[in-house]
């Protein structure tokens, strides 16, 4: 349940995979491997996946509160804390695919990607963040966070930033009961969306990382590093690099979970 809590944690965040925690964790295999073969071993695997999933809920709600508060009074200092922590996990992130691959890392498209990843994080910052609420976007939001969800190393946090659901995300999760009762279209929309994300996703990644194992964590680690122009608040100062070398030793330190 532990295990689970820092999850859903990470899973709020911006920056911060969810995914990325699972793998530093040394759960994600595990996760994926009970979903896929399920049915070999319904009891056990009901149980296993139970207990993530509650810590993960209970790490969302108590995370979603605490960001809403600390995003409303110190907007530019949280935005560096977390270009730090996504920055600190990058160093786990390559450990742990050199751990279980012996290829390299295809440069070539890793490049390729971040650059791709920097231009359309830049353009969407600026052109396409949107604070409506139709049907496509809600659907596309749900879709959004369950990636987050399940691939490592891509935060449905930033993937939010990106089309500017982010603080919706934050309020929703924060009081989802209140959320749930006054918009249930909107939630039910956004639920399709997650639901169809979800097995699209899961169904892709596990494809992907049996047949192009090493291309596939290029792409992801070119995404990452690309998109933290998401977080960039637009000033720099003394404190806030302070700060971000802070969410750097923090997110560092999350290996150290584990012993």
């Amino acid at each position: 349940m532990i295990a689970g809590l820092l999850i859903g944690i990470g899973a709020i965040m911006p920056g911060v995979s969810g995914g990325v925690i699972a793998v530093i964790l040394g759960v994600y295999d595990k996760i994926i491997f009970s979903l896929n073969d399920f049915k070999k071993d319904k009891k056990k695997n009901f149980m296993f996946l139970f207990k993530i999933s509650i810590g993960v809920l209970f790490g969302i709600i108590i995370s979603s509160n605490i960001l809403v508060y600390f995003f409303n009074k110190y907007f530019v200092e949280m935005s560096y804390l977390f270009i730090g922590l996504i920055l600190g996990t990058i160093p786990m992130f390559i450990n742990d695919y050199n751990k279980k691959c012996s290829n390299k890392f295809n440069y070539y498209l890793l490049v390729i990607v971040m650059l791709l990843s920097i231009f359309f994080s830049y353009y969407i910052k600026n052109n396409l963040v949107s604070t409506s609420n139709n049907i496509l976007l809600l659907f596309i939001s749900g879709f959004l966070f369950s990636v987050g969800k399940i691939i490592p190393g891509i935060s449905s946090s930033v993937l939010l930033n990106l089309i500017g659901k982010y603080n919706m995300f934050l309020m929703v999760l924060s009081n989802p009961v209140e959320y749930i009762i006054n918009n249930t279209f909107e939630f039910i929309i956004i639920f399709i969306g997650f639901i169809v994300g979800t097995i699209i996703t899961f169904k892709l990644i596990s494809y992907l990382l049996k047949k192009y194992y090493s291309n596939t964590y290029s792409v992801i680690l070119g995404f990452v590093i690309g998109s933290l122009i998401t977080l960039y608040p637009n000033t720099i100062n003394f404190s806030a690099i302070l700060i971000m070398l802070i969410g750097i030793v923090l997110s560092l330190g999350i290996p150290l979970i584990k012993r």
